[in-house]
């Protein structure tokens, strides 16, 4: 133990003469004890391994920075449900109907020609003429057999006397004779649904056959958006003549637009009354022709005139079926076949 009294005691040492600072002592044998030995070479000494072998070094950077890539090159594709290519969406506005591009098909604009409308219909007249014929005669049989029996029944509605007066109604011919009618036209326009979706399906390059007028596809939204397209005319014509003029010929391809796509009444009217406005001049020829076809039916009357109505409209309606498909698919902007 130190004493405590001594003034060196604690590692304290007094200046020497002059301000001078002594130093320690120096260790027994004398100088300071040596550094610990450097390693052969000279340099940092590295720690040592980890427990279980070496040290593993960090996966080398590829040249110019960023991520390695994945195993293989690259980076895989997303996988598609089902296999294959998945096209791209139908560009902005343009119909859910809408077709890819396929050779021999022209793009459509959303602007229909007339013109090149009714060459098309001649044109897919001809190139389908035995089935388009086939499935009109479907109709047209229709129509004849209703129309013979209406007129017979309306000839024995009233009855004369020797004079030539009519004296008595039989009521049952009269219901007969109206329910003919009525059963007839709805048939007859079932019929004719075939017919419209027979063009537009040629208007795809896709031929007609006589299973479309069986098919149910859209049959319910065209029924609907017919039916209703009907009524409101109906009700404008009552009121005023023009009003019911103006909604039958904005309305005019909204029963077309709910067969090609299945939409529903609202969406069907609202698409066909902006295709209208901006094809007024087409879809007034549309209505043009399709008057003076009806009026050639119309005015002929009695039996001979059912069969040459009927002869008649075994060209007009698939003519007239193909050239409304090629003028909705025109506004709708789509692919039409050549």
């Amino acid at each position: 133990m130190s004493d405590p009294n001594d003034p060196n005691a604690g590692g304290y040492y007094p200046p020497a003469e002059g301000g001078a600072f002594n130093p320690p002592p120096a260790a027994p044998g004398g100088g300071y004890p040596p550094p610990p030995p450097q390693p052969p070479g000279g340099g940092y000494t590295p720690p040592p391994p980890p427990p279980g072998g070496g040290y593993t070094p960090p996966p080398t950077t590829p040249p110019g920075g960023g991520y390695p890539p994945a195993p293989g090159g690259g980076y895989p594709a997303p996988p598609q449900p089902g296999g294959g290519y998945t096209p791209p969406p139908p560009p902005p506005g343009v119909a859910p109907g809408y077709q890819p591009y396929q050779p021999g098909m022209t793009p459509g604009s959303g602007r229909a020609d007339f013109g090149q409308a009714l060459s098309w219909a001649g044109k897919k007249f001809g190139e389908y003429a035995p089935v388009l014929l086939g499935l009109s005669a479907v109709v047209a049989a229709v129509q004849l057999l209703t129309g013979l029996l209406a007129a017979n029944l309306a000839q024995s509605t009233v009855e004369v006397d020797q004079f030539g007066r009519g004296v008595s109604v039989s009521g049952g011919s009269l219901i007969g004779f109206f329910g003919v009618t009525i059963l007839g036209s709805l048939l007859a326009a079932v019929l004719t649904i075939g017919v419209y979706r027979a063009a537009l399906h040629a208007t795809q390059g896709r031929a007609p056959s006589f299973g479309d007028l069986t098919s149910t596809e859209n049959l319910v939204p065209y029924i609907v958006t017919a039916l209703l397209t009907a009524i409101l005319t109906g009700i404008g014509l009552v009121l005023c003549i023009i009003p019911g003029l103006i909604v039958a010929f904005l309305l005019l391809f909204g029963p077309i637009r709910s067969l090609a796509t299945g939409d529903g009444v609202g969406d069907a009217m609202s698409w066909s009354k902006t295709a209208v406005m901006a094809n007024v001049g087409p879809a007034l020829l549309l209505v043009l022709f399709t008057i003076i076809t009806g009026l050639i039916s119309g005015l002929l009357r009695g039996t001979v005139g059912a069969i040459i109505a009927a002869v008649v409209g075994l060209v007009i309606l698939p003519f007239t079926c193909l050239l409304s498909a090629h003028l909705y698919r025109s506004m709708a902007g789509e692919q039409i076949a050549a």
